[in-house]
């Protein structure tokens, strides 16, 4: 993995700087970051499955206003584990944005990096 892709990324929040922003970035190394826009984050979150199971990761967190995006808005830190397991189940996703498509890939690769390295990631929603 090219970890420059995951150092200081803005990829998908360039275009949409004022708006909601998701910062996922190494709990050591807050070099290791990449920034998307929350509209992405959206699209990819959407309809989220409601077979009975628990929601977990950012399913969760997104839809029950938990964690990074609870009213307090502070920054998490996290398991990395649990978020990429949670990310995979969308990996089939049809999204309605096409760069949509880049910025789940980019979040994947970094929670696998994470996964990797054994770090904890915080989360921010600015």
């Amino acid at each position: 993995m090219d970890t420059g892709l995951l150092r200081n990324n803005y990829t998908y929040y360039e275009g949409f700087e004022g708006e909601d922003e998701v910062v996922l970035t190494l709990d050591a190394d807050s070099d290791m970051a990449i920034h998307v826009w929350v509209g992405y984050l959206d699209d990819i979150l959407r309809e989220p499955v409601l077979n009975g199971s628990e929601w977990t990761g950012l399913t969760r967190d997104y839809h029950q206003a938990e964690g990074a995006f609870s009213q307090e808005g502070e920054s998490v830190t996290v398991h990395p584990e649990e978020y990429l397991e949670d990310m995979k189940k969308y990996s089939e996703r049809q999204f309605d944005e096409p760069e949509t498509a880049g910025a789940f890939q980019l979040i994947v690769a970094f929670l696998e990096f994470a996964v990797q390295e054994k770090a904890l990631v915080r989360i921010q929603v600015n």
